[in-house]
């Protein structure tokens, strides 16, 4: 299928002094020009129909999610994962502190961890493939706090 951006298209015919589309297209596929079309509108034209007619990139790369998860945390423990993707298990360092394991280490450290959790303000702090680092600091005092959930997604190119 051939992609034709017609606006685009147009576009660059208006600004090439054109105001009008000075041809059509045969069954054949060949562009047939209105009587009196002069050399340069038809050059124009061409150029023009030329810039939209290829189909466009391909997206070189996507971004993808390769682990998601919903901590549930009591006191100074990790009591359970509602749900979790790509990530094998979470310890407590500290208070505020977390340390979030992947079932399956990344291939590199080129991933973005988004780590949230109402009321606080949460950082990624160290990234490995293995693992990476969440501090937790409550929004109103600033202090270092322990949420009831952390809600998780990784994302990477690929």
């Amino acid at each position: 299928m051939t992609h034709f951006d017609t606006s685009a298209a147009l576009a660059r015919l208006v600004a090439r002094g054109l105001s009008h589309i000075p041809a059509a297209m045969s069954e054949d596929g060949a562009v047939e020009f209105s009587e009196g079309v002069s050399d340069a509108d038809k050059a124009a034209y061409l150029e023009a129909v030329q810039d939209t007619s290829a189909p466009p990139p391909a997206p070189s790369a996507t971004a993808g999610v390769s682990a998601m998860a919903e901590l549930v945390v009591t006191g100074e423990e990790i009591t359970g994962f509602e749900t979790a993707v790509g990530v094998g298990f979470g310890m407590v360092l500290d208070v505020g502190i977390f340390w979030l394991f992947f079932a399956v280490p990344e291939p590199d450290t080129s991933y973005i961890p988004f780590v949230q959790s109402p009321g606080f303000n949460v950082d990624v702090t160290d990234r490995s493939t293995d693992y990476f680092e969440v501090t937790v600091t409550d929004r109103l005092t600033g202090g270092a706090a322990n949420p009831a959930r952390l809600s998780i997604s990784v994302q990477r190119i690929k």
